[in-house]
């Protein structure tokens, strides 16, 4: 009896370690992961530099490179506010208009800098008042 008593104990404990060792694999698959390299890097797919967008939207709206500006910048948010945590949409109001007026004030005030950094400036300006979570539409 005192055999299977510490076979069984025994076998517990295995069993323990085990659902420990799953439980930390576990913990370290659930850790965000970063979106940049150690210095803070990353490559970006379509550099626009603003002085580039400052032309572009002297075309009229959604047609020809002032159309693929909207279009880069509401997909940049879009892919923002999925891979920030607890940020249903860091854009406010949802007025995409209103994201590309003040990129136009951006671009104009800094020509010597890209789209991306007037949304990285956006969405760190914005982060505070974003919705956090999907709004239940009224009844």
């Amino acid at each position: 009896m005192t055999l299977l008593l510490k076979a069984a104990i025994s076998s517990s404990m295995r069993t323990q370690n085990y659902f420990r060792l799953i439980a930390v694999l576990f913990a370290f698959t659930v850790i965000p992961a970063h979106a940049a390299d150690d210095k803070g890097l990353y490559q970006t797919l379509n550099y626009i530099s603003c002085a580039q967008y400052i032309e572009d939207r002297k075309l009229p709206l959604h047609t020809g490179r002032n159309a693929a500006d909207e279009i880069y910048v509401s997909g940049w948010l879009s892919a923002y506010n999925y891979l920030t945590p607890n940020t249903y949409d860091v854009v406010p109001g949802h007025d995409i208009m209103k994201v590309l007026e003040w990129m136009d004030t951006f671009c104009k005030d800094n020509s010597d800098k890209s789209v991306e950094a007037g949304l990285l400036q956006f969405s760190s300006d914005s982060y505070p008042d974003r919705v956090q979570h999907y709004p239940k539409p009224a009844k």
